[in-house]
């Protein structure tokens, strides 16, 4: 009787630990747990679609190669699904299209590979990245083939020009930079251009240029960005504008 008592004793703490999670996981199979299917689920840092729900469950994403995984239930059982809208994207981009990490503050180069693993950029002169997928997405990517994008650079003028009002100001760097677009290979692609005092600084009165274009610019994204420079310098070259430059001042105390 005693060694009947302790094996029962044995049995009662184990289903007590255990006992829980085979329910969840029964009721996953009968649909009524906290990942459904036909729901959105977040695993890894990456979107799933709950395709089918069973012993080895399927995931799919459409948008990565490769975006099919077999699941246990074990491994859904922390897991929470949604009801997803049909516009909803499953990944920030596709092969082909071009990214801009960090909100244009990093990397720029077009995706060549987008899988669960890892995701590929080809960059400047053809050489290839490699991202962990959950990695690339932490990085923020900003997708700019998708529908439009815009590119902006600082210019300063010198400040013996102040007396020239900033409208007109304004009004010529529109006009001029705009024109030396039109004369460009992506020129079809250009919307408009947003020209706006930005600051009053230390030696110069700084404009900020902002070119708008649709999203099949985005391979031309590193030359616009060289570009506006280039011809905002060509502006101020036909009007004799003062581009100024940096300058260390010295202060001597008397004796």
């Amino acid at each position: 009787m005693g060694l009947t008592f302790i094996i029962l004793l044995s049995v009662a703490f184990s289903l007590k630990s255990t006992l829980p999670q085979y329910i969840n996981e029964i009721k996953m199979l009968l649909d009524i747990s906290t990942v459904r299917e036909g729901e959105r689920v977040i695993y890894n840092g990456i979107p799933w679609k709950v395709e089918k729900l069973n012993v080895q469950s399927i995931l799919v994403n459409p948008d990565l190669r490769g975006g099919t995984i077999r699941m246990s239930l074990k491994q859904l059982a922390n897991l929470h699904s949604r009801k997803f809208n049909s516009n909803e994207p499953w990944f920030p981009c596709k092969e082909g299209d071009f990214v801009v990490l960090d909100a244009g503050l990093g990397q720029y180069g077009q995706v060549v590979l987008a899988s669960p693993e890892s995701i590929q950029l080809r960059a400047y002169g053809g050489s290839i990245i490699t991202y962990p997928t959950a990695d690339f997405l932490q990085l923020n990517p900003c997708n700019i083939s998708c529908q439009s994008f815009s590119v902006y650079t600082e210019f300063g003028i010198d400040y013996s020009l102040q007396d020239i009002e900033t409208s007109e100001v304004i009004e010529t760097f529109k006009k001029e930079i705009s024109e030396q677009i039109k004369a460009t290979h992506y020129c079809d692609f250009f919307t408009r251009i947003d020209v706006e005092f930005n600051l009053a600084n230390a030696s110069s009165l700084d404009y900020k240029i902002i070119a708008h274009f649709d999203g099949q610019a985005a391979k031309s994204y590193r030359s616009i960005t060289r570009d506006l420079q280039k011809y905002c310098v060509n502006v101020c070259n036909t009007h004799n504008w003062s581009i100024p430059y940096q300058q260390l001042v010295v202060h001597t105390q008397g004796s």
